[in-house]
């Protein structure tokens, strides 16, 4: 049995409040009020969780063979 969680969190994980506050930080630089930037740091747990989804159904696709063939882990007809 593959372990997808065990492998999606030592492979990839996006830190959500750091990307969050440097995209917020940048806008701010370009002259936006600074509600716009608290609103962009509001968004980090919608963030986290999308790119977790995300993160994890390719990992999974990765790691049973069932995603594009990209030259990389097995793949589906391989024998």
């Amino acid at each position: 049995m593959l372990d997808d969680d065990g492998y999606v969190s030592t492979v990839a994980r996006i830190d959500g409040a750091q990307v969050t506050a440097d995209l917020a930080k940048w806008l701010e630089s370009q002259g936006l009020p600074p509600r716009v930037g608290a609103a962009v740091t509001s968004l980090c747990p919608q963030l986290d969780s999308a790119a977790d989804r995300a993160v994890s159904k390719v990992a999974g696709r990765f790691v049973s063979g069932r995603g594009p063939r990209t030259g990389y882990g097995p793949q589906a007809g391989d024998g």
